[in-house]
């Protein structure tokens, strides 16, 4: 299992979670590029805020898309924003089959399993509607959190599912929103991926965020300090590479 970004790629089979907003298409289409990647068999939006789904209309317009992954919304939390809009649109017109998904829904990329851990109910911050996906690959186990907090790290803490892995893409951009101490604790992973943009507004990533990791003895690596991230699996062991 490779990944650029959020690109996960399993022999000819992809998966991309998110795409960023939409001056980031030329970077995730080079590194599509230098993945060898021509098509997306499957495409998360890990919840419907622009910093998450503004590459997507772009993307499904000149890659293969097959699928479209997106959280189940009641009628009160429907969006109605352009973006999201332009997406529906872009749906439609290159016939990419939507699949509205919650907790318990799950897939095999290739011989991975995708498990669908979030949402389970219905929740008014969009952030907390966030597709959180687990990923099994052999003896090797991965979480990609979207933008949930730690209300629902709390609710994962409760739920039957197996939470731990041996790299988690932590939340909200390493916002102090997220990476609650015990959800840490119960993860225990050996590496942490945080996506955050250089300089960015938000003072993302959160200083106690790095230092509840570094306590744990899990090392994180950040995208506006690393660049692109590539983690390889071989079924035992992972291996990163870093662009910087």
């Amino acid at each position: 299992v490779m990944e650029v970004g959020q690109a996960v790629k399993k022999g000819d089979t992809v998966m991309m979670i998110d795409t960023g907003t939409s001056n980031q298409v030329y970077n995730i289409r080079t590194s599509l590029y230098t993945l060898g990647i021509e098509k997306i068999d499957y495409m998360v939006i890990t919840h419907p805020h622009d910093d998450h789904m503004s590459g997507a209309s772009h993307l499904i317009e000149n890659y293969n898309v097959s699928n479209i992954l997106m959280p189940s919304l009641s009628y009160e939390n429907r969006v109605t924003t352009q973006t999201y809009f332009n997406l529906l649109d872009s749906i439609t017109k290159y016939n990419v089959n939507p699949i509205a998904v919650s907790a318990g829904y799950s897939f095999n990329l290739g011989s991975s399993c995708v498990e669908i851990l979030s949402p389970s109910k219905q929740d008014d911050d969009l952030n907390n509607m966030s597709v959180v996906i687990k990923i099994t690959y052999g003896n090797t186990e991965m979480l990609f959190q979207g933008d949930s907090d730690s209300s629902i790290e709390k609710q994962l803490l409760m739920s039957d599912y197996d939470i731990s892995a041996d790299l988690i893409k932590v939340g909200h951009h390493g916002s102090n929103t997220s990476s609650y101490a015990t959800f840490l604790d119960a993860v225990d992973p050996e590496y942490a991926i945080i996506s955050s943009g250089s300089d960015n507004n938000y003072g993302h990533p959160n200083t106690y965020v790095v230092e509840r990791l570094e306590e744990r003895n899990i090392k994180p690596y950040i995208t506006s300090l690393n660049g692109d991230i590539t983690i390889i699996s071989d079924g035992n062991d992972l291996f990163i590479k870093t662009e910087k």
